[in-house]
């Protein structure tokens, strides 16, 4: 048992692992905060775009702590089997801001451009 299982407490190596995992994907997006987009959750873009296993633009939307993935498109939708109240809102949000969140995708505006026009 290493230093670092002693005093963060965790006994299973999975469970670590996937903190790692959870840590690096939180690591590759960018957070908009429900601050300024007056959302009831945070969402988180990607910030690797289209260079991710996703064949699809999409974002993630922080519920109870997960991080759902919802399309980015004319109709979102969620990409799995869960449910996000007040999706409607989240809806609107997407179309209103679909241009810039599918530049920001296709890498033709950087995270810092993205969530100036995002919070407005």
């Amino acid at each position: 048992m290493s230093k670092f299982d002693k005093v963060i407490g965790y006994k299973d190596i999975k469970a670590e692992g996937r903190l790692c995992e959870m840590a690096n994907e939180l690591f590759n997006m960018a957070n908009v905060s429900k601050k300024d987009t007056k959302l009831p959750y945070d969402i988180w873009i990607d910030s690797e775009g289209k260079n991710t296993k996703q064949n699809y633009p999409q974002l993630k939307v922080d519920y109870n702590g997960d991080r759902i993935p919802v399309s980015i498109s004319e109709d979102p939708k969620i990409l799995v089997k869960k449910k996000i109240p007040e999706f409607s809102r989240i809806k609107y949000w997407i179309k209103k801001y679909s241009i810039v969140l599918l530049q920001h995708w296709n890498k033709e505006i950087t995270d810092k451009e993205a969530l100036n026009q995002l919070g407005e």
